[in-house]
């Protein structure tokens, strides 16, 4: 719907965000930082997920890359193939938040474009494991996203955790269990 949403609406030259709605909560308008959305360098950004390079705490646990990912391969693999997914060569990538995507209107049309068709391919085949509700956007947009399938690598970023208009607080950052009886 959104794909259509923007796609129809010829006057929607701003920023857009395609966010999960049920753990967002903004502080600030999101788009400031960004400047002028028809002549910005970058038209399609992806918000990185606590990596181990932007891990703030020393629990190791808590970041994640895509690679490393036990999820990501279970997800992916019987849908692309081993050989395809390759988690090998992702070892040292971060994990891209797939409730949080940001673009002027090209770039989330691109996006929202790609990955629709994706999940219409990957609905069709004959496996169940491959089909919604088992397939989910976060492993198949990052399937996409370091394939490079949304292509225009010189207009399309990742915003390192911490570090863009918009964070993503992944795992909670408390260890300890309080007892509140």
């Amino acid at each position: 719907m959104a794909r259509r949403w923007i796609g129809a609406c010829e006057t929607c030259t701003g920023w857009s965000m395609v966010i999960d709605t049920r753990d967002i909560f903004f502080q600030a308008d999101p788009f400031v930082s960004l400047g002028n959305a028809s002549v910005a360098q970058h038209d399609l950004m992806f918000v990185e997920e606590v990596a181990q390079y932007t891990n703030p705490l020393p629990d190791k646990l808590r970041a994640i890359n895509i690679g490393a990912s036990g999820r990501y391969k279970w997800f992916t693999t019987p849908c692309y193939g081993k050989e395809n997914v390759a988690p090998h060569k992702l070892l040292d990538r971060p994990m891209l938040c797939s409730g949080t995507v940001i673009g002027n209107r090209n770039g989330i049309h691109r996006f929202l474009t790609v990955l629709d068709y994706e999940f219409q391919m990957i609905n069709a085949k004959d496996k169940p494991e491959c089909r919604s509700p088992h397939t989910t956007d976060q492993w198949t947009m990052n399937y996409l996203y370091y394939r490079g399938e949304f292509g225009f690598h010189r207009q399309t970023k990742t915003l390192p955790w911490g570090t863009g208009p918009v964070l993503t607080v992944g795992k909670p950052c408390a260890t300890q269990v309080f007892d509140n009886s």
